[in-house]
């Protein structure tokens, strides 16, 4: 093989090339982030994406021209420039790089634009070798990746930049773009800086009271007669992170100088070991849920920071704290709980292939997978969970038990924030919007005359009574926080009834529980039921600017959820033929009509 070869840049076939390019990048950012982890790989401090517009004097208007990336990396020599260009020139497997995969830079670059230029140094920026690529020319007029030669940078790329580096470094520019959806810089940099700001928010975070180890910085320019003019910049990206931790942040103010959101209960960072090919590798997963003081206030999720917390839903998974994916296969589009929570999943390269990351680095298509098919796994309506990860075991398949077993405790932690989520808002109320109440004015009345489990609890010493109901909002899926807070006020406030929206088991809209060592009945409404969506979501957080077509669509929908409501129960009767039970039903129907009847009344006064 000769020398020139080496560098063969993939082959002669022009068809591999055009599919190539459209190797299936979600949009031009992710391209953008293949550059950027090879400068995150180089040890860089600073890395600036750039664009250039040019005039189109037909239109008078400014089009995206070229896109560079420059970093303060440890550069390149001849070999490894010439390598960079060539597909399938990986690092070892074993590399906990962020681009290891050996295709990022070529491959990311056609497919936005049909010529990559790169310059790199390591001594003197006045030193620095270049070469390209030029996807029109291959393979008739190339074949390999041209041999490096000197060249002086273009003073236009130095001129914009606010970090070159005199000593090391790369700069690498996309011309002849065609591919990138994006017609001009402002656009492309309005798209991608709110992303980038989430894929590396953990190498752009600044600690308390120290600087970033990052740096990255946005711009755009145009030229005239020489003169660098910049038009659109971020001089240092803040981060963007879901779990609404990290200060400073991109978070709308006020959040943006605090977090918005906290840690989750006493574990919030848990640790998995994973066995993978005979070596154990840790994954880790943080949880993070709302504040409550984030949430008061007239409909919190149509403000600034809750629609920035709706584009931040999901599961953020992290390949050695480099994001990959957002995943959304547990959010549910209609409950704006799933905003209020962060998740984010952190893995090493080593279990690459356990997730199923692909070269493009977008996604882990297992863990996701699994994530949205999981029921449909566990063949809930056949065997249990723990038959079903017994026959996984017993037929070998310990790994895809391993992604069972981690999908398992998030989805148990989600729904368990799902639900203290809901408490501050429907569960601290004594007169709410599921009914102002009266409800616990009636049963004062009717507790004076008529027997009751709760009766002897009220007798208890009220610290006793807030430990006890403290004891049973954790064990409803509570934090630790929400729980005392809760407890305190409605014990505090004389609260007979607490209204625990969550996820019950079957079919049941709700459930009771009428407890004697707090002196509460705690009322469990099934958030999965169709009653639930139809006759308390409607009413729930109503905005004070609701219009009247909204009213009365809500005002319809409750009319025709209590018929339905009321029809079911004569359809139950209907349905129950033996004469004791129909007699059983309709006496209990009698007296709870009367209680009902009492219950009913406050609410008309």
């Amino acid at each position: 093989m000769s020398k020139d070869e080496e560098f063969e840049i993939i082959g002669s076939n022009k068809r591999l090339i055009t599919s190539l390019r459209s190797s299936g990048y979600k949009n031009p950012t992710y391209a953008i982030a293949e550059l950027v982890d090879n400068s995150v790989d180089a040890k860089s401090c600073h890395i600036e994406i750039m664009c250039k517009d040019i005039r189109i004097h037909s239109t008078g208007r400014d089009n995206l021209d070229e896109i560079a990336i420059l970093d303060d990396g440890r550069g390149m020599n001849e070999d490894e420039l010439r390598r960079s260009l060539k597909f399938g020139d990986g690092k070892d497997a074993e590399s906990n790089d962020l681009g290891k995969f050996g295709i990022g830079l070529p491959n990311a670059s056609i497919s936005q634009c049909q010529r990559v230029e790169i310059y790199s140094w390591t001594k003197s920026v006045d030193e620095a070798l270049y070469t390209y690529i030029d996807v029109t020319m291959i393979p008739d007029e190339m074949k390999v990746v041209p041999k490096p030669e000197r060249k002086k940078l273009p003073d236009e790329w130095k001129n914009a930049s606010k970090y070159m580096s005199q000593k090391s470094g790369t700069l690498v520019i996309w011309s002849k773009i065609d591919n990138c959806p994006y017609k001009t810089s402002k656009t492309l940099l309005t798209h991608s800086t709110n992303l980038i700001a989430r894929i590396y928010r953990k190498f752009i975070h600044a600690q308390p009271n120290n600087k970033p180890d990052l740096v990255i910085r946005t711009a755009s320019f145009t030229t005239s007669n020489g003169e660098v003019s910049i038009k659109e910049k971020d001089d240092a990206i803040k981060p963007n992170d879901p779990l609404y931790l990290m200060v400073p942040s991109r978070a709308p103010p006020p959040w943006d100088k605090e977090p918005m959101f906290e840690e989750y209960g006493d574990k919030w960072e848990q640790t998995f070991p994973i066995k993978y090919r005979e070596e154990k590798h840790d994954v880790t997963v943080r949880y993070s849920i709302v504040k409550k003081d984030t949430r008061e206030g007239d409909s919190p999720g149509n403000q600034p920071y809750g629609k920035d917390a709706q584009t931040n839903a999901g599961i953020s998974i992290l390949r050695a704290g480099r994001e990959l994916d957002l995943d959304t296969n547990i959010v549910k589009e209609h409950d704006v709980r799933d905003r209020w929570w962060g998740i984010e999943v952190e893995f090493p390269p080593a279990l690459d292939t356990f997730f199923g990351v692909s070269y493009i680095k977008q996604s882990a298509s297992n863990f996701s997978d699994t994530l949205k098919n999981y029921d449909k796994i566990m063949n809930n309506n056949e065997k249990d969970e723990h038959q079903t990860k017994k026959e996984l075991e017993e037929n070998g398949e310990t790994e895809q038990k391993a992604m069972i077993d981690l999908i398992r405790e998030i989805r148990k932690n989600r729904d368990s924030m799902r639900a203290s989520i809901d408490a501050p808002r429907k569960g601290t109320r004594s007169k709410t919007r599921l009914g102002s109440g009266g409800e616990d004015e009636v049963a004062k009345n009717r507790d004076k005359t008529k027997p009751t489990t709760t009766a002897s609890g009220k007798q208890n010493p009220e610290e006793e009574r807030i430990a006890s109901a403290k004891k049973i909002l954790e064990e409803n899926g509570y934090n630790i926080t929400y729980a005392q807070q809760i407890a305190e006020e409605s014990i505090k406030a004389g609260q007979k009834f607490v209204w625990i929206p969550t996820k019950l088991s079957g079919d049941q809209f709700f459930d009771v529980l009428a407890h004697h060592e707090s002196g509460q009945i705690y009322i469990k409404l099934n958030t999965q039921h169709a009653a639930y969506k139809n006759l308390v979501d409607i009413v729930e957080d109503i905005p004070k600017n609701l219009d009247s077509n909204d009213a009365i669509t809500r005002l319809n929908r409750i009319h025709q959820g209590l018929r339905l409501l009321i029809a079911s129960w004569g359809q139950y009767e209907d349905e129950t033929i033996e004469d004791d039970e129909k007699k059983k039903l309709q006496n209990f129907r009698i007296s709870w009509g009367i209680i009902l009847d009492e219950f009913l009344k406050q609410n008309s006064k």
